[in-house]
C-alpha cells in the first residue's frame, strides 16, 4: 500500500488524533469531557461514545466536546450530520464542540455547517494513529495525512460565520509532529 493509500483507501475508521495534538487543543477549549467518535481502546476522555451508541441519534450533552470523525473509505458522506448534532449541542448550551474534518470547500457540508463556526485551518498535515502508533511507511518512516484538516469550533451564541461573515484562524502543529515523527520513525 502505497504513502497515499494508507490514508484514502483505508478500511479502517478509526483514525486517531495525535495524543499531543489533542492535548494542545483541549488546553485552547478549556478541556475536554466527552470524545463523541472513539472506540473502547482509543477514546480520549473519561467520557464518550462508540459506533455501538450512535452518536448521531440522541441529543448530546452540554460538556465540551471533541470529535475526530470517522475516516476512511466512503465515511465522508455523513459529515454534514455530525456538524449538524455538534452545532445543535453547543446552541443548546454545550460551552464548545469541537471538530477534526478534512478541509472540502467543495462539499455542501462545509458551506452549510463549516461556515457556522470557528474555523481553524491546520498549517502542514497532521499525522494520524491507529491503535496508539502513528502508521508507518515501506521504509518505517511516519506518513502524513494526503488531505489538508481543519477544527471546527461551534460555541453557544450566534453563528460565527453565515452569509458575509467568516471566522477562521490558522495553527500549526509542527513541534508535535516533529515529536511524533522523532518517537516513531525508524
Amino acid at each position: 500500500m502505497s504513502r497515499v493509500d494508507i490514508l484514502t483507501k483505508s478500511e479502517s475508521s478509526l483514525w486517531e488524533t495525535d495524543p499531543l495534538v489533542f492535548a494542545r487543543l483541549s488546553v485552547m477549549c478549556g478541556g475536554f469531557e466527552v470524545d463523541a467518535a472513539a472506540s473502547d481502546e482509543n477514546h480520549l476522555c473519561d467520557e464518550y461514545y462508540t459506533e455501538e451508541h450512535d452518536a448521531l441519534s440522541f441529543q448530546w450533552p452540554n460538556k465540551r466536546i471533541y470529535c475526530n470523525l470517522p475516516w476512511g473509505r466512503g465515511v465522508h458522506s455523513n459529515v454534514g450530520d455530525w456538524l449538524r448534532v455538534g452545532h445543535t449541542a453547543a446552541k443548546r448550551g454545550a460551552p464548545v464542540v469541537c471538530f477534526h474534518v478534512p478541509v472540502k470547500s467543495d462539499q455542501p457540508w462545509w458551506h452549510e455547517w463549516a461556515s457556522k463556526g470557528h474555523i481553524l485551518f491546520v498549517r502542514g498535515r497532521l499525522i494520524f494513529y491507529i491503535d496508539g502508533k502513528p502508521k508507518l511507511d515501506k521504509m518505517g518512516n511516519v506518513c502524513s495525512a494526503t488531505f489538508p484538516s481543519a477544527f471546527v469550533i461551534y460555541q453557544p451564541g450566534p453563528d460565527v460565520g453565515g452569509e458575509g461573515q467568516f471566522s477562521c484562524s490558522s495553527i500549526s502543529f509542527a513541534d508535535e509532529m516533529k515529536a511524533a515523527r522523532a518517537r516513531w520513525s525508524k
